[in-house]
Parts: structure tokens; C-alpha cells; sequence
């Protein structure tokens, strides 16, 4: 059990009471062992610790905690004395030492950091990665699937006081030196041409930090052995990192190192195009599937709880549909800027709210052999939000326009052009890990009723995948505007828990409608349940679209 989950567990008894005992060197691990079974070798934090000669069975982790001590050096033992710690944070076991265990290998899952939208994931990573420079001989690695999540680590990095020094922006030799932040610059090699390198083993290994794509992190492997000298190793938004790609910093990770998996699995996860890949279950992070074995109430999964990002009335749209209600909503001043816009809905209180679900059923339509979709009517209905905004003297930085296809992002992006409103306007994709003050999303499919069933085997942007829409309605801080076809979203069983709030309280706008019955379920499967069409479940077929 040890082995496997990478825990440590507390005795049942003994003279100190439930705790795990440690001998101060191998030699009296190996006199002291009352069973010859599996010695294993642990790091152990003892901090302050607490002298005792005499057995007391009432020690805990909070009395000591309490008394301002860590651990406890008990001398009272004829064998001689023993460590004991009381918390099995403080033990991480690094495996079995002795030979009658050579059969035995160590496999400690990792740490998971889930941080759901706007519960400062990344600043949380950030501080522990300081955090742990402070322990002396460590080597970190801080990677990420894409290059702007790397450098918005080195960024962060960087305010918080860590020098050119100390740290290392590892940049693939191709990188356009054009795209990287200035900021970041100054921590990245380059040759005298002005190119990006990678440095020798003897340079790279002086480094406290180094940060790097997934990907790029293979430069390490090939200017090192295997394993690595990294002592922890720290992966940004591990739930969007291809599985394989995810493994290639974790190559350079020394034996027994501490490996940290951060991200959310509930927003998009890996871009996988091929229906071979999806069938073998390459759409599903690592980080996804240890969450999956582990499950969420692990003591190894650290759940951020408290959003800063949105105003509460968006907040809730996603708290309470994707991830239960646990996240309480700490929102700035900032998140309520928007209040005093002429636009808002009225909820059944009378009290203004920034979320508007503006149901319209225009017609949609693509080109001959395009695959992607467009809707005029919901073009011009997000220029009239848009124009209701500029009087307002909206800024186009302070606005994000997302649509599923790519198609209608061109539509919308002449259409801002024409109003010389440069907003940024994207598919989901573009807009994970970002957030914006006002949000506008613009659904687009717009089938008759009639023609539901046969369209449920095909793309419906949106529908059939929870965490593409729940991506785009928690990227806003201060506004939310949908315009869509709520009718035809509401057969989705994700978004119609979210327009049932939304009409609940008083969100809803433009021609009325009917919620329907859900006729789509769950992430990876879509079904047809309508009379006279026959169940059908196919995996993920938006993917083969857009």
C-alpha cells in the first residue's frame, strides 16, 4: 500500500502512542526490525523537534503542533533511540532498500493541485515552487504542454524575486525569439546569432529552476543520464498535456522525486484528432487518469475551493452544474464593475445581474465541403450587445468573443473589424487559461427539431461536451452574454442545468421557448433518444469537425 500510493501510514500503537517510527541510521533500522520483510528508505521532515525518555501513549500531531514542535526524538528505547512523526505529510517513502524486497519498485502517484476556474492555480504553483528552493540542494522543473503557459510560470517566477541566476527559461532552438515576452528574455539562452541554444549538461545543472515545454524538457534527457538530477518536477495544466508528452519531463526526474500535477480535468482536456487515438484513450490526460484512480477525496488531490475571478452570478452557472457547489466566491470589487450597465437582466428580486442567455433561433449554414458552421443572425445579434457595450465606453481589450467554429469567428471577427472594435475573438481553445471582463458567446447551431436526431451523430459545437462550455462561460470576470438557440442547447443534458438557472433567475432574453428533455448525455458519449431514431452513442465526433 505504501508503495503503490505513495503514503505513509501511522502505527496503531506504541510507546509514543500512533505515530511512524523512524532509527537514526540504517544500521539501527536493520538491528531494530523485529520482522525481516521490506525496509524502506524515507525522507523525513523533522523540523523543531521534542525530546522524551519516558512513554506517553496521548502524543498526537496537534499537541505537538500545539507545543510549537514537528517531530519528537523518544530515547527511552534499550535499542536505542527512534524519530516519530505524527502526520504522513511529513514522510515521503522513497523506496525499499533492503534485498529481500529487490522484487519491489517504487510507484508513488503523484501530487495533484486541481484548481478549478479563477482559484489561482498557477500562483499557488508558483508559491510552492518557492517554497521549495527554500528546502537548499533541490533541482526544479517547472514544465507546461504549451509555451505561453511556460512563460507565464517564468513570469510569475520572476515577480516573485527569482533572478536570471537561479533560473532557466528553456526554449526550443526553433522558438521565434519575436514570440517570447521581454520580461522572459533575459532568462533564456542565445547564441551569438541571436537564436535560442541549450546549454552543456555542466551549465544546466547549476540552475535551481528550469522552465520548459513538455515537449522541449527531451533537450534535458539528451544532455543527461536517465534518470534525471531533478529533485521535484511541477507540470502547469497537466489536464490539457497529451499523456505522452506528460511523461517526457517525468523522464528526467531523479528516483524518488516528487512529481506535482496541476490543472483542472474539468475544463478542455487533450486536442486529439484521430478517432484511433480517442478509441485508445489518448484524449485523457495523465493527470485525469490518476484523479480517476485516486478519486478527488484523496489525501494526495489538494482542491482549491475559493474562486477570485467572477462575479457570483456567473460563478454559480458552473459551480453548481460542473463542480458540485464546492467552490465559495471570493470575487473582487472588480467582478461587479458591470453592474451599472443599462444591459443587465433584472433577476425576480429586481436586483441587476451581468448574465444574459439571449435565445435566438437564426438560421445556420456552412459552405459546400466546409465542415465548420455560421450563423448571421447571431453575427449581428452580438454586434448589437457589442454596440450597447461601446456606449457604455467599453474597451475592446476588456472583451472576448467565443464561438465552437472557426467559420463564425471569422464572421465575427469582420464584423468587429467593421465596427473597428478589435476585440479577441476565439475558438474555447484560444481562451482556456485566460479570462476576459466580459464575455460573449455566440453557439451557433440552430437545427430544427425535426432534425435533432440525425444531427446528434454529427458536430454540435458546444453540445455533448460539458467542458468546452464550461471553459467558455468561466472565462468572464464582470459580464456573461450568451446568444444561441436555448431551445435546441437545452437537449443537452449539461446545458440545460445551466439555462434552468438561468431561467430561474431571471437571465433569459428575446423570443421565448421550451426547455426540452435532454437528449445528450455526458462528455464522451452523445445519444439520440427521440421516437423513431434509433440510440446511437458515438465517441466524440466534434473532434473530427473543429
Amino acid at each position: 500500500m505504501i508503495l503503490d500510493t505513495g503514503r505513509m501510514f501511522r502505527g496503531t500503537s506504541g510507546a509514543l502512542g500512533r505515530g511512524i517510527y523512524f532509527a537514526g541510521s540504517p544500521e539501527d533500522t536493520e538491528r531494530k526490525a523485529h520482522h525481516r520483510g521490506v525496509i524502506l528508505e524515507c525522507r523525513v521532515y523533522l523540523g523543531k523537534i521534542k525530546r522524551l525518555s519516558a512513554c506517553d501513549g496521548t502524543v498526537t500531531f496537534s499537541l505537538l503542533d500545539h507545543e510549537g514542535f514537528d517531530s519528537v526524538l523518544f530515547t527511552g528505547f534499550p535499542s536505542g533511540p527512534e524519530y516519530v512523526v505524527y502526520n504522513f505529510d511529513q514522510v515521503e517513502p522513497v523506496g525499499p532498500v533492503n534485498p529481500q524486497a529487490a522484487e519491489l519498485r517504487p510507484s508513488p502517484f503523484p501530487l495533484i493541485l486541481w484548481g478549478p476556474p479563477g482559484t489561482g492555480k498557477t500562483t499557488t504553483l508558483v508559491a510552492a515552487i518557492r517554497q521549495v528552493l527554500s528546502l537548499g540542494d533541490v533541482h526544479v522543473l517547472a514544465a507546461a504542454p504549451s509555451n505561453a503557459a511556460a512563460d507565464l510560470i517564468c513570469e510569475r517566477l520572476r515577480v516573485a524575486g527569482v533572478g536570471p541566476a537561479e533560473m532557466l527559461r528553456l526554449n526550443a532552438v526553433m522558438r521565434n525569439p519575436g514570440d517570447v515576452p521581454t520580461t522572459v528574455l533575459p532568462y533564456s539562452k542565445r547564441s551569438l546569432a541571436g537564436d535560442f541554444e541549450i546549454p552543456p549538461l555542466d551549465s544546466l545543472m547549476k540552475f535551481k529552476i528550469i522552465v520548459s515545454t513538455c515537449s522541449t524538457s527531451g533537450y534535458l534527457a539528451s544532455r543527461g543520464p536517465l534518470p534525471g538530477w531533478f529533485t521535484h518536477l511541477f507540470i502547469d495544466e497537466a489536464a490539457q498535456a497529451l499523456e505522452p508528452e506528460a511523461f517526457i519531463p517525468v523522464t528526467v526526474l531523479e528516483p524518488g522525486g516528487l512529481l506535482v500535477l496541476a490543472g483542472d480535468h474539468h475544463q478542455l482536456g487533450p486536442v486529439v484528432r484521430s478517432p484511433v487515438a480517442v478509441k485508445y484513450g489518448l484524449d485523457v490526460s495523465l493527470m485525469e487518469r490518476v484523479v480517476q484512480r485516486l478519486t478527488p477525496v484523496h489525501s494526495r488531490v489538494f482542491t482549491l475551493t475559493t474562486t477570485y475571478r467572477a462575479h457570483p452570478s456567473i460563478a454559480k452557472l458552473y459551480n453548481e452544474t460542473v463542480y458540485g457547489g464546492i467552490l465559495q466566491c471570493a470575487s473582487p470589487s472588480t467582478s461587479y464593475d458591470m453592474l451599472s450597465w443599462p444591459g443587465c437582466s433584472v433577476d425576480l428580486d429586481g436586483n441587476r445581474q451581468p448574465v444574459i442567455f439571449h435565445h435566438i433561433e437564426s438560421q445556420e449554414s456552412r459552405t459546400k465541403g466546409s465542415p465548420s458552421w455560421v450563423n448571421q443572425g447571431e453575427v449581428l445579434q452580438v454586434r448589437a450587445y457589442l454596440r450597447q457595450l461601446v456606449a457604455f465606453g467599453i474597451s475592446p481589450q476588456d472583451v472576448g468573443i467565443i464561438s465552437p467554429y472557426q467559420l463564425q469567428c471569422k464572421r465575427l471577427r469582420i464584423m468587429c473589424g467593421g465596427e473597428e472594435f478589435p476585440a479577441q475573438v476565439g475558438t474555447t481553445e484560444l481562451f482556456q487559461g485566460q479570462e476576459k471582463r466580459i464575455i460573449l458567446i455566440s453557439t451557433v447551431r440552430s437545427r430544427c427539431l425535426s432534425e435533432v436526431p440525425q444531427d446528434l451523430r454529427c458536430a454540435l459545437g458546444f453540445v455533448g461536451s460539458y467542458k468546452r462550455s464550461n471553459v467558455a462561460m468561466s472565462r468572464a470576470r464582470s459580464a456573461l452574454i450568451l446568444v444561441g438557440n436555448l431551445r435546441l442547447l437545452s437537449m443537452d443534458a449539461h446545458w440545460n442545468a445551466v439555462i434552468r438557472i438561468a431561467k430561474r433567475r431571471g437571465y433569459c432574453c428575446g423570443a421565448d421557448f421550451v426547455l426540452q428533455q435532454p437528449r445528450v448525455v455526458d462528455d464522451g458519449v452523445h445519444v439520440a433518444q427521440q421516437a423513431g431514431a434509433n440510440e446511437e452513442a458515438v465517441g466524440r465526433p466534434w473532434r473530427d469537425f473543429e
